[in-house]
């Protein structure tokens, strides 16, 4: 009993933190819990700018070349901050009170990955096309972009491992059940490591870059969609009106960017497995640049 009692004054606690954190002058029928929502909308928001201005830099690279990539996903990532503004300014009207949280790229190559394991994107057209190109689970080029590889540490501890095993694999063993323990676990450890390192990815001279890019663009797209059907139906289970009718808003915008990269996607992949991909994306980034 007095544990429970403990823990319902941390509660009561935490909530009246929360609601001096709101501006009390003029918040009405605001709700803490949907402040954390938008909270995290405008962090997902942050998140896509910052994905979106890293790919268009990787699309200016002397070895990629896609000047219209790089327009279009610049215009993204400039979309992305104009609705983490406006969503601040709803946050600030509605008297709520926000926490800027480290944004790193790390965490958009995260909700791509996640979105990308669903299999709703990078889908083969036909039977023989999931033969030819299994569906895509990497983002390869997020993960490319990242300042340290996820891999370096697994190749480190894999090699430092493998060390260790060698010297004990030259002493002389007394006894050979402590050998064969050791292969077995040396042998676990491999296994492991190969299945994670970067020689299971797709080299990147095979890298269907455009595609890739959009395809990971998409993803962000869903992601960001579903969190934002989320907080409107936190808003009407609130029942807050005002901010249920400004999301609205939110969603037909994020409705027609996944309707517009949806379209540059499967132009794509109709040309994923053919030769014409290579034809078919220079045509893709003229018209872009033209945009």
């Amino acid at each position: 009993m007095y544990l429970l009692f403990l823990l319902h004054m941390l509660l009561l606690a935490s909530i009246s933190v929360q609601q001096e954190a709101v501006v009390s002058m003029v918040a009405q029928n605001y709700n803490p819990k949907l402040d954390s929502q938008l909270e995290q909308q405008i962090s997902s928001y942050v998140t896509q700018e910052v994905a979106y201005t890293a790919y268009a830099s990787y699309f200016e690279r002397a070895d990629v070349a896609l000047p219209g990539f790089e327009k279009f996903f610049s215009s993204l990532s400039k979309s992305a901050r104009e609705s983490a503004k406006n969503m601040t300014r709803l946050v600030n009207e509605r008297g709520g009170c926000l926490n800027y949280p480290i944004i790193q790229l790390k965490y958009a190559c995260e909700k791509i990955e996640k979105e990308l394991a669903k299999g709703n994107i990078s889908k083969p057209m036909d039977v023989q096309s999931v033969i030819a190109a299994p569906p895509r689970r990497n983002p390869h080029i997020c993960h490319f972009l990242l300042v340290h590889n996820p891999f370096d540490s697994l190749k480190k501890k894999h090699h430092k491992s493998s060390k260790k095993h060698y010297k004990t694999t030259k002493k002389p063993k007394k006894h050979h059940k402590r050998t064969y323990r050791s292969r077995k676990s040396r042998s676990y450890d491999y296994r492991n490591v190969r299945a994670t390192s970067p020689s299971t990815h797709e080299p990147r001279e095979k890298w269907q870059h455009g595609l890739y890019g959009l395809e990971d663009a998409l993803a962000l797209e869903r992601t960001v969609m579903s969190e934002i059907l989320k907080t409107h139906n936190d808003a009407a289970f609130f029942k807050d009106p005002l901010t249920r009718h400004r999301l609205e808003h939110y969603l037909e915008n994020q409705i027609d960017s996944v309707y517009q990269v949806a379209q540059l996607v499967d132009r794509l992949q109709q040309h994923r497995n053919l030769d014409t991909y290579i034809l078919e994306e220079y045509l893709l980034d003229s018209h872009l640049q033209e945009m």
